[in-house]
């Protein structure tokens, strides 16, 4: 029993004095990228804080894409988060005729899968995914899983999130989203 209470002290004490080491590394390992390439059509996903768009109309203004399609089903007093995502694209310059609304899809999943059905309809070759840079490893491997069979290059960007990926640990909001996204990873990983 003594030897059992040392041991799990131990275990406690070495969390609480390398925490920051570990998650320093668990915020890095969520992030990837690839490098640009110009794409058929940039994906943004909906959510966090107008960041995805603002790095989404640079690259449009930059000819990384001729389209954008804004994905995210959630909803916000009645109305769909793609609605909102649209007039603030508008706002960074995206002209209305360029863009396009997915108003389905719940989660990173749903994205891929109603994406996918988007995107059947037009000779879509290859696209650009823009979210969060502690949410690209993610969303790139589900998005890989569910467009495997297409022929469809994939391509990410990450989203300045404002994470500090080497000091996470001095931010709780930071280090909530990493813990957060390692969890989702880790259901992912076990549903998908």
């Amino acid at each position: 029993m003594i030897k059992r209470t040392v041991v799990f002290v131990g275990l406690i004490l070495s969390l609480y004095v390398f925490h920051p080491f570990y998650l320093t590394y668990m915020a890095n390992a969520l992030v990837m990228s690839n490098s640009l390439h110009k794409a058929d059509l940039i994906i943004i996903l909906s959510g966090g804080n107008g960041n995805r768009i603002e790095h989404a109309a640079k690259l449009f203004k930059q000819g990384v894409a001729p389209a954008v399609l804004m994905s995210g089903g959630a909803k916000v007093f009645g109305i769909n988060h793609t609605s909102y995502m649209t007039d603030y694209a508008i706002k960074k310059g995206i002209p209305s005729a360029d863009i396009f609304q997915e108003p389905h899809s719940r989660s990173t999943y749903e994205n891929a899968l109603h994406c996918l059905e988007f995107i059947q309809r037009y000779p879509v070759k290859s696209i650009l995914i823009i979210t969060s840079r502690y949410h690209t490893k993610r969303s790139y491997r589900v998005f890989q899983k569910v467009f495997k069979h297409t022929g469809i290059t994939l391509y990410i960007s990450g989203a300045n999130d404002g994470i500090k990926y080497n000091k996470c640990w001095e931010d709780y909001e930071s280090a909530q989203l990493i813990l957060t996204d390692w969890f989702k990873t880790v259901l992912y990983w076990s549903l998908y």
